[in-house]
């Protein structure tokens, strides 16, 4: 049986890449964190990039960078819809999801 990734938050890279830089090697680091030597080369490949989201105060706790798709705002309000629909225990599939979605981006003059 496979296991399942484990991602890591902004802190725990920006200590993985110290702790490399410390002298200490990627598959100890990566011992450590319980996770992939090839993750930790990733991290310490992608350091300067890393670094500046931690100077710029980005959340440390975030795993994953959020992607600009230019749609936020029909990304918001289906975010929002999904929200409420699910408060409401209404079943939500995918094909209702987008249909909602493109019934917002057409009020909103985005076809």
């Amino acid at each position: 049986m496979a296991s399942k990734r484990k991602e890591l938050c902004l802190s725990e890279k920006i200590n993985a890449i110290k702790l490399v830089e410390s002298g200490r090697s990627c598959r100890s680091v990566a011992n450590e964190l319980n996770v992939g030597r090839t993750q930790i080369m990733g991290i310490v490949k992608r350091k300067r990039e890393l670094f500046e989201d931690f100077e710029n105060n980005a959340p440390s706790d975030r795993k994953r960078q959020r992607r600009i798709t230019g749609n936020e705002e029909i990304n918001d309000l289906c975010w929002k819809w999904f929200q409420d629909a699910t408060t409401r225990n209404i079943n939500v599939s995918g094909p209702l999801l987008q249909e909602k979605a493109r019934k917002f981006a057409s009020d909103l003059g985005k076809n």
